[in-house]
């Protein structure tokens, strides 16, 4: 007997699944991964500062605004010798 794949019928839910849908159709990657506790502090004091609401989102904004920036790019991204 094959079972149907189970999906839920409560409108949360389902607002997520469309959002996941899009967002990887944008070329969005889901990940986890661990923080030092001195970059969550970073992150606590830059999500407040710029009013974002996760710290996924400030993460997001942070590396966004070093792609943007030539002389943030040449401070994380250079490579030197």
């Amino acid at each position: 007997m094959v079972m149907a794949q189970s999906e839920s019928t409560n409108p949360k839910a389902a607002f997520a699944r469309r959002t996941a849908q899009e967002r990887r159709g944008k070329g969005w990657i889901r990940n986890s991964f661990w923080l030092a506790p001195t970059s969550i502090t970073v992150l606590d004091r830059v999500r407040d500062r710029m009013g974002l609401t996760s710290r996924e989102a400030t993460l997001n904004a942070i590396l966004e605004r070093i792609d943007d920036d030539m002389f943030l790019q040449q401070e994380f991204l250079a490579v030197t010798k």
